[in-house]
Parts: structure tokens; sequence; C-alpha cells
């Protein structure tokens, strides 16, 4: 998956698996966080690649399951940049953007 992704897929991509939430830290407080979960690493990395973050193993919560991944995305700046980008595309969570 050699080719950047299009804003329209990433923000279907977003709107199906994608969360927006908040993380609470010992050392920084309250973070907001941007995340999109998927059992196909390939789009994830891609995402990482053309969005920055981060991309990790999520454990898995039952033997029979899948092994799944998670990219993440931190920094206020970066969320706000790529919500805007997105915003035009988005249905599901365009609320909550």
């Amino acid at each position: 998956m050699p080719r950047k992704l299009t804003l329209a897929y990433v923000a279907g991509l977003f709107d199906g698996e994608g969360c927006f939430g908040t993380s609470r830290s010992p050392r920084s407080g309250h973070n907001f966080l941007v995340s999109i979960a998927n059992t196909f690493l390939p789009v994830l990395l891609q995402m990482q690649m053309d969005y920055g973050g981060k991309v990790y193993k999520r454990k898995k919560r039952q033997a029979h399951w899948k092994e799944s991944y998670v990219w993440a995305l931190a920094g206020r700046d970066g969320q706000r940049q790529f919500v805007e980008a997105l915003l035009p595309h988005l249905v599901i969570k365009r609320q909550q953007a």
C-alpha cells in the first residue's frame, strides 16, 4: 500500500473504525485521542506515513480473535489539522468532530 490514502477513504475508515476519546495521565492530565483500530495492518501503517502518529498492536481479549492494531494520533495541532481535513467527508462522526 505505497500510495497516499485519499481524504474520502480516510474519512470513511474513520467513520467506521475511528474513535475520538480522552485519557488521563498523572503527568499530563487529560489528553484528547484520535485513533483508528483495524485488523488490516498495512492501511494503518499507511496512515502513519501520511499523517504521523503511532501504530501499535492491541492485546487480544479473546484467543480466537484476529490480531488487531491501532493507529493513534497525539498532539492537539496534528489532531486539529487531521479532523479539519476530514470534516467535509465525515458522515457518522461529523457531529463529534
